[in-house]
């Protein structure tokens, strides 16, 4: 007992030390957000894979006259960091049905701090109506922007968003109801509670299945390699792949890593690193993984 508690011991130690070398302490700590670099909405379809009863049904809600008689519709977005949140809400933006449809988009990453003024002036940048003499005073930021949206049918994208206090949510709402019928926001948020305090007609984010995530893999990993002749590789592949647990960006992540790799124990021992035991659904080991 003594011995394996040892083992254990240098195997925390360890792994303490792998965290704190990648400054992912807050990541395992906290509840708030990590550093990320902001999003845009440029997309490849081509990279996008096992998403397409997702992107027909927000289409079809895009498109789709409000019964309710509400002029402003709310879609959140929720999932697991890494589910591929953000890339279902760029492929959707992009579409070319959806274009025709508005007469204006706009997106925003908003992430935290929460901050309406940044959140407001973005948005203005977005549409084009920004003006440097409004610079620094919210009001009019936010009576210039609600003027713009007036009478428009506007698609927006608020993408990471963490905040759930309703409160600040209803404030920044109010600059969007004078916006004409149909007219969307498109909310993406790993949180729950963000997702019920915005509206109760979200879409779920599910893990890929085995089938696809393997594919998604095999086209990074592979693109330079024929698994024909590199069955090894093939045989790690397939299991690295499932350790990922159907996350986009866990699978990309190492994918990218393992392409460059072209002996079948640099592949093994990603397979067999330790790191796979911390927790975090496959994101957080597959991040790790790619910096050592």
């Amino acid at each position: 007992i003594k011995e394996k508690l040892e083992g254990t011991t240098e195997t925390l130690e360890e792994l303490e030390k792998q965290i704190g070398r990648l400054g992912l302490k807050d990541y395992l700590v906290s509840s708030k957000q990590e550093t990320r670099v902001p999003s845009t909405s440029l997309v490849d379809e081509s990279e996008i894979f096992g998403r397409q009863n997702e992107i027909e049904e927000l289409v079809g809600r895009l498109l789709s006259v409000d019964t309710n008689g509400k002029s402003l519709k709310v879609i959140p977005i929720v999932g697991k960091p890494g589910v591929g949140k953000t890339t279902l809400a760029k492929v959707v933006y992009n579409d070319e049905k959806v274009k025709d449809y508005f007469d204006l988009r706009a997106w925003f990453c908003v992430s935290e701090p929460y901050d309406a003024f940044r959140i407001t002036k973005g948005l203005l940048q977005e549409i084009g109506s920004f003006d440097l003499k409004d610079d620094n005073n919210l009001n009019q930021l936010q009576v210039k922007l609600k003027e713009s949206l007036k009478d428009k049918k506007f698609l927006i994208v608020l993408d990471d968003v963490w905040n759930d206090n309703y409160n600040a949510w209803d404030d920044l709402k109010n600059i969007f109801i004078q916006g004409d019928a149909g007219s969307t926001i498109i909310v993406t948020t790993r949180k729950e509670s963000v997702a019920k305090t915005m509206s109760n007609e979200q879409i779920i984010m599910y893990n890929l299945s085995s089938d696809v995530s393997w594919s998604l893999f095999k086209r990074h990993a592979f693109e330079n390699m024929d698994t024909k002749e590199h069955l090894e590789h093939v045989e790690a592949g397939k299991q690295i792949a499932a350790k990922c647990k159907g996350l986009p960006l866990a699978l990309k992540t190492l994918a990218g890593l393992l392409r460059y790799k072209s002996e079948v124990e640099e592949w093994r021992h990603i397979l067999r690193s330790e790191v796979w035991e911390l927790p975090d659904n496959g994101i957080l080991p597959a991040l790790m993984l790619s910096y050592n």
